[in-house]
């Protein structure tokens, strides 16, 4: 639309909600399907998904992250290959800079880690909610601690650009 289009005319980052799915049931999370607004559908059509990439990187768009949900499990009945052809188009396009916000706490991620696809991303966000399974375990789940600092390693092991990013509780 014209007006949308005029109003973000200096548009520069995209935060692209491609699911609501998720494996876990934080106590916090704002992004929540029982709270999230929803469309008739858990996940955006890859299509949709696309053509927004498409339009927003025509109006100036640069940086694109990629969030959900989970994001790891978008596409996942396909072997996620929505997530990484969006991955793969987005750069293809021009956008300079990928990331991608996840749990780190699913069997995708360790495996779309070695995608070649997947490795187009320029960072990889992984979020914790404390130092240790102690503390992170009780808000996000039995397990979860490890397993997202296993991935963070791999992810390092392998070369990402990876940070952190948590929510402060008391």
């Amino acid at each position: 639309e014209p007006q949308f289009r005029d109003y973000f005319r200096n548009l520069q980052q995209i935060f692209l909600y491609v699911t609501d799915e998720c494996n876990l049931a934080c106590v916090q999370c704002i992004y929540k399907p029982n709270i999230a607004f929803h469309l008739g559908q858990k996940e955006m059509d890859v299509e949709t998904a696309l053509s927004l990439i498409v339009t927003f990187r025509r109006m100036g768009a640069t940086k694109l992250s990629i969030l959900g949900g989970e994001p790891s499990l978008y596409g996942a009945i396909q072997n996620n290959g929505p997530l990484l052809m969006l991955i793969s188009e987005a750069k293809r396009m021009g956008y300079q800079y990928l990331r991608l916000d996840t749990n780190g706490a699913t069997e995708h991620i360790r495996h779309l880690l070695s995608d070649a696809d997947f490795r187009k991303l320029d960072e990889i966000t992984f979020s914790l909610d404390g130092p240790t399974a102690e503390i992170n375990d009780p808000i996000r789940g039995a397990g979860v601690f490890d397993e997202c600092v296993s991935n963070v390693r791999r992810a390092v092991k392998l070369g990402y650009n990876v940070n952190m990013t948590c929510c402060v509780h008391k």
